[in-house]
C-alpha cells in the first residue's frame, strides 16, 4: 500500500495474515492518530514500513505476540525526512499471556525531528540494526526489552551519527552501540556493552533530573575517546566484562559531583590522557573510585592527564552527512 499526498486521520492499518511480504509507504502525507497494525497468528512474514516527508502526530506501530513470542519474524521501519510528535511502537500483548510491549525489526530514522517516543526492541537470535542518521530527538526513548540475553550476532543494535538525542532514555546493556558526532542528554543511565564505541560525541545530564544520584555511563565493555562527560553525580560506572574492556582516552570530564570514574568491577580500567576537570591530582583522585577505596574493585589507570581542557569532539575532524 502507498499513500502519496493524503491525511490520514484516526486510521487503522492492518497487514493480512499469511502474506510473506506486507508493505505500507506513506510520503508527503499527514497522519494523525494512526495505528499500523500486523496480527500474525499462523505464518512468520515481514512488515515493512516506509514513512517519508510527512508529519506524523499520534502514530503506533504494534505487532501481535502470542506465549512470548512475535508472531512477525522481521519488521522494517523507516522514517525519513519527517516532522514525528508521539510516536510508539512495540507489541500489543491482547488476551495472549506472557506477551511484553516489544518489537524486532531493522530500525532507522534519518533526517527527523522526532519529539516524545517509547520505542521498545527485541533482539535474541535476528541481526537487528537501530539506526539514527542526522536527526533531532527529544524526549525519546529507546531501549531493550531483555538486557540480559546476549545476542549471537556481533553488528551494533544502535548506530548513531550527527544526533541531538536531548532529554531521553537509552538503554542497551548487552547490546553494542555505535556512537560518533552526536550530542546526548539522558534522563536515565545510558547502559551500553558488547564493545561499544562512542567517540567525538558528549554525554550530559538532562534537566529534567537532579545530579546528586544521576549516572552518565554504565559500561560493561566500552571505548570511549574525544569526548565529553559532564554534569552527573557520577560521570562513568564502570563494570568490565574482561581485561581491557573498557577504555577511556582523550575525554573531558566536567562538573561531575561525585566521581567521574567508579570502577565497580575487578578489572582495572585504562583512562590515561584525560582531562578530569582539575590539573590538581588529589582532587583527580578524589573523583575517582577504584581499588583504592574498596580492595574488591580493579584500579583506574589515570596517568598522562591533561592539564588543560582537551579539542575532545570539537577537535574531531568535520562530519560528513550522508546522502
Amino acid at each position: 500500500m502507498h499513500v502519496n499526498n493524503c491525511t490520514l486521520r484516526h486510521s487503522i492499518i492492518e497487514f493480512n495474515d499469511g502474506v510473506e511480504s506486507n508493505r505500507f509507504t506513506l510520503y508527503d502525507s499527514n497522519a494523525i492518530n494512526t495505528t499500523v497494525a500486523s496480527s500474525y497468528i499462523r505464518s512468520w512474514s515481514s512488515v515493512f514500513l516506509k514513512i517519508k516527508k510527512s508529519i506524523i502526530n499520534d502514530f503506533k506501530f504494534v505487532s501481535l505476540s502470542y506465549m512470548g513470542e512475535i508472531l512477525s519474524s522481521q519488521s522494517n521501519i523507516t522514517f525519513e525526512d519527517s516532522s514525528i510528535f508521539n510516536v510508539s511502537i512495540g507489541v500489543n500483548d491482547r488476551e495472549y499471556s506472557y506477551s511484553s510491549p516489544r518489537l524486532r525489526s531493522n530500525f532507522a530514522i534519518r533526517r527527523c525531528k522526532f519529539t516524545l517516543g517509547n520505542i521498545v526492541f527485541y533482539t535474541d537470535y535476528d541481526k537487528t540494526e537501530i539506526s539514527v542518521i542526522d536527526s533531532i530527538l527529544t524526549k525519546v526513548s529507546l531501549t531493550e526489552l531483555n538486557p540480559y540475553y546476549y545476542s549471537y550476532y556481533e553488528s551494533p543494535i544502535l548506530y548513531m551519527r550527527n544526533v541531538s538525542f536531548l532529554d531521553g532514555n537509552l538503554t542497551f546493556y548487552t547490546r553494542k552501540v555505535d556512537i560518533a558526532y552526536s550530542n546526548i542528554t539522558v534522563t536515565t543511565p545510558f547502559g551500553v556493552g558488547r564493545d561499544s564505541n562512542i567517540y567525538c560525541s558528549s554525554i550530559g545530564r538532562s534537566g529534567l533530573v537532579v545530579q546528586a544520584s544521576s549516572v552518565g555511563l554504565i559500561a560493561s565493555s566500552l571505548t570511549i575517546t574525544n569526548s565529553t562527560i559532564k554534569n552527573f553525580g557520577t560521570g562513568i560506572q564502570a563494570v568490565a566484562q574482561g581485561l581491557n574492556k573498557i577504555m577511556i582516552t582523550k575525554n573531558n570530564f566536567y562538573g561531575n559531583s561525585l566521581y567521574n570514574v567508579e570502577n565497580k568491577g575487578a578489572y582495572d580500567i585504562n583512562a590515561i590522557s584525560n582531562y578530569w576537570g582539575t590539573n590538581n591530582v588529589g582532587v583527580i583522585l578524589n573523583k575517582i573510585y577504584d581499588y583504592w577505596d574498596n580492595i574488591n574493585y580493579g584500579d583506574v589507570l589515570y596517568t598522562n592527564y591533561a592539564s588543560n581542557p582537551l579539542p575532545a569532539e570539537a577537535g574531531c575532524p568535520a562530519y560528513i552527512a550522508s546522502a
